[in-house]
């Protein structure tokens, strides 16, 4: 089993919202932000650090704790995108 984070910007308005979660890459004219992880637990604590590096700069005492809040839940939105955290259930293939 491994754990995925993964945001999507429609389209190149979005680009900034989906950059925050980190390294976007072009999928047929979406944005996409993906990162594998080996536990929930990893997964959780990169979207906290996404809100550490907000927090340092901008948003409200309540702003951040809400979006921790969310990031425990396995989500946290900033601007127009959404990063979600999904379960991949890992298989082996042989050709």
């Amino acid at each position: 089993m491994s754990f995925v984070l993964k945001a999507v910007a429609p389209t190149h308005y979005q680009y900034q919202s989906v950059s925050f979660f980190g390294r976007v890459r072009n999928c047929g004219g979406a944005y996409v932000f993906e990162e594998k992880f080996d536990s929930r637990e990893d997964a959780i604590d990169y979207l906290h650090r996404c809100v550490d590096v907000y927090a340092a700069t901008d948003g409200t005492e309540e702003e951040i704790a809400e979006m921790h809040n969310d990031a425990d839940n396995g989500y946290l939105s900033y601007d127009a995108v959404t990063c979600r955290l999904i379960e991949v259930e890992e298989f082996e293939t042989e050709f």
